[in-house]
């Protein structure tokens, strides 16, 4: 029971963290910079969970910022530049999924909703000299949190093979890199055609069933599509029998009990719940037209998962290759 209540107030506190951290972020420098913000929270819990490789302190510290800053700006490019911009977003999203490969216990769940978020602030209208400086800040704040969890490992100096790690990793996985890096930027192009913020759907939907094994990619693209209708009739059913003004505090602790879901059918029903509802306050939407484009950009996601294993001879021998 102890042990029970020592997790709950842990998770109550990083959730009161992470409101305080977004809001601190989003009063200083504008709701625009929220997509931003919660990029860095989501940065902060997984990121630094990274192994260390490097010595240098610089190096470390740079890394974030860079990343940070190089997804506002691909954005800005990818919409005044279409071809300059994809390449620039499928070479960052190679970076960043080499990253997480590089930490075995990340691999294949973890970075699949970071590299979500590093695609959510794509299109989103806004001051760029606000969000720059929200990517900036973000950036400061999650390399200095990396750099005093890992100020006690060992480290190896700054040289050539420094970068063994990496490069290895890059290696063994540059077709399923690769596959995943053109996918998520063809999706942010789509987004920008039918101009449309909501085309995240059809990214969150990509990057959660693309795995290394064909078996796993198969598995997901079903949960996520079960979870997807699952989670659309829970909330249809809870805005039928709940009285409005209880609504808010129901999600309210819909989402705390979130951060307890484990498998991944369950957690896509929560997320669809979830995601239907920030979208209904986000956007002066009804639910009913949420629903129906909720579904659509989910299918539209596992038909670019299909569409990109057929193209390619064996999606079985990239993942592995």
């Amino acid at each position: 029971m102890s042990a029970l209540l020592k997790k709950a107030s842990s998770k109550l506190f990083l959730l009161l963290f992470l409101c305080g951290y977004i809001g601190g972020i989003v009063t200083v420098l504008g709701v625009k910079t929220s997509y931003v913000a919660v990029f860095g929270v989501t940065a902060l819990l997984m990121y630094t969970q990274l192994p260390t490789y490097m010595d240098s302190k610089v190096f470390n510290a740079c890394l974030f910022p860079g990343l940070f800053i190089g997804t506002v700006i691909s954005s800005q490019v990818l919409m005044s530049q279409l071809f300059i911009g994809f390449k620039l977003l499928v070479l960052l999203i190679y970076l960043v999924a080499t990253l997480f490969l590089l930490a075995p216990g990340l691999l294949g769940k973890s970075y699949v909703p970071f590299l979500f978020l590093f695609a959510l602030n794509l299109g989103v209208p806004g001051d760029v000299t606000q969000q720059l400086l929200a990517a900036l800040l973000v950036g400061i704040s999650v390399s200095a949190v990396y750099l005093f969890q890992h100020k006690k490992e060992a480290h190896i100096p700054l040289t050539k093979s420094s970068f063994a790690p990496f490069l290895k990793a890059c290696q063994k996985h540059k077709k399923f890199l690769l596959l995943l890096g053109v996918g998520t930027a063809l999706f942010s192009v789509i987004g920008l055609m039918i101009r449309d913020t909501r085309f995240v759907w059809i990214g969150v939907t990509l990057m959660s069933v693309l795995e290394l094994e064909w078996q796993d990619t198969r598995k997901k693209m079903f949960h996520r599509l079960l979870g997807t209708v699952l989670g659309i009739g829970l909330l249809g059913i809870i805005y039928t029998i709940l009285p409005t003004g209880l609504l808010p505090i129901f999600f309210l602790g819909f989402n705390y009990a979130y951060m307890f879901v484990e498998d991944y059918l369950i957690k896509m029903i929560f997320i669809t719940v979830n995601s239907i509802k920030a979208n209904m306050v986000m956007f002066q939407m009804s639910l009913p037209i949420l629903i129906w484009q909720r579904f659509i950009f989910v299918s539209i996601g596992i038909g670019i998962v299909l569409f990109l294993m057929g193209s390619v001879a064996s999606y079985r021998k990239i993942a592995r290759s």
